[in-house]
């Protein structure tokens, strides 16, 4: 791990994230899998972050980076609602890409959802992106989120939600 790109804290990790989306052949090289989805349109904010999304946009930032597990399955809104309670904001999909560039292990232990940014496909679901470790290789998948509510999807309790610091 680079200190002057990623660094472990107490809650968990700093990292430096530059702005911008892979491709989708640049995705292929850090992750043994990618849903195909990815080849499309880039992910977008959620709409609830677009403007601090906008005002990062200027350049790179650090982010302070933790796990929000619930300790049970549960829906997005629920771990929303937990990560509120802690002052933390879901994670955008470029956090934590760069999060898993610089500590890729991280993927071993559990799967990571990031709930900061989503895609919408071309009839109006909207997905999020699920990264875990599967027969000893990282993969980056989409899993589906409602279109109109934060409930109703559940996770297992093996997800942890990415989330950073406001």
């Amino acid at each position: 791990m680079d200190p002057s790109e990623c660094m472990r804290t107490e809650s968990g990790f700093r990292v430096s994230v530059h702005p911008g989306i892979p491709t989708y052949g640049e995705l292929q090289a850090q992750f043994k899998e990618v849903h195909e989805s990815y080849k499309g349109k880039p992910f977008r904010p959620t709409q609830d972050y677009e403007p601090l999304y906008r005002s990062l946009q200027g350049g790179s930032w650090w982010a302070e980076l933790s796990y929000i597990h619930p300790n049970r399955p549960c829906s997005v809104n629920i771990a929303l609602q937990e990560m509120k309670k802690h002052g933390l904001r879901p994670a955008f999909f470029e956090e934590a890409l760069a999060l898993f560039r610089h500590v890729p292990e991280e993927l071993a232990r559990h799967p990571v959802v990031a709930l900061g940014s989503e895609k919408i496909s071309q009839n109006g679901g909207r997905f999020i992106a699920l990264f875990y470790k599967y027969e000893g290789e990282n993969r980056l998948f989409m899993d589906p989120m409602p279109v109109t509510q934060h409930d109703g999807l559940y996770f297992t309790d093996e997800c942890r939600f990415l989330a950073a610091k406001m």
